[in-house]
């Protein structure tokens, strides 16, 4: 596969009341299952942002219409705690957080993207977008 083949230029915006973001997320990644699954579209990107103020979460997904009827794919979301990765105070170790993402999304087939937020509480959320085949 080229880079080309991540080019995008459409986006679907999905929104959940956060005052449970782990709620929230379970929420979206339901409803962008759901939007996905008539394999129409290429799903290519996944953006989220936690809006503390509002507790409201926002996901977004770029995605191509699919080049020929029936040919898209389907994807899901899938979230994992990564805990506490950067204590108010503490020195931030990428390392260790990069290796945390990376246990986490070993054994899950198919991963397109990830991005991940952060709770109120300081939990780190990573959120993985793979293909369903």
């Amino acid at each position: 596969m080229t880079v080309i083949a991540q080019y995008h230029s459409k986006f679907r915006v999905f929104t959940a009341p956060a005052s449970d973001p782990t709620a929230a997320i379970a929420q979206i990644d339901k409803a962008v299952g759901d939007w996905a699954s008539d394999r129409q579209i290429d799903p290519k990107s996944v953006g989220v942002e936690y809006l503390e103020g509002q507790k409201l979460l926002i996901v977004t997904v770029g995605y191509e219409t699919a080049k020929k009827q029936g040919q898209g794919y389907r994807v899901q979301l899938q979230h994992i705690s990564l805990g506490k990765q950067f204590p108010p105070g503490a020195t931030a170790d990428t390392v260790r957080t990069a290796k945390a993402m990376e246990d986490a999304a070993e054994g899950i087939l198919g991963v397109i993207c990830h991005e991940f937020f952060v709770t109120d509480s300081g939990e780190m959320i990573l959120v993985l977008m793979s293909h369903v085949a």
